[in-house]
């Protein structure tokens, strides 16, 4: 038999996701159709309207950096998309910390 998991198995293998913010700009009207089309890729998390320079924001998670890659690639492609920046979240810390 194998190693069993353990408790921090499950947090070991969230921590070694990778996780991004995208960025997204939208052409005219589009917010709506990109943001549906959006909600239809298995990497997008959570999607938020935003006000300023981007019009929504998408929290993408994968396995690796390929399939983050491929992602990003698929997004980019979608109509209505005028525009994106992406970043990738280094580490993540609550809030309180900060105090």
């Amino acid at each position: 038999a194998g190693p069993r998991a353990g408790p921090g198995a499950i947090a070991g293998a969230e921590a070694s996701k990778v996780k991004a913010v995208m960025l997204i700009e939208i052409e005219g009207h589009w917010t709506d159709k990109v943001a549906k089309r959006l909600s239809g890729i298995p990497q997008v998390r959570t999607i938020h309207s935003t006000n300023g320079r981007w019009d929504l924001l998408a929290e993408l998670e994968v396995a690796s950096m390929g399939e983050l890659s491929k992602a990003l690639g698929r997004i980019r492609l979608l109509k209505g998309i005028r525009l994106t920046e992406t970043s990738i979240l280094l580490a993540s810390s609550l809030q309180a910390s900060y105090k």
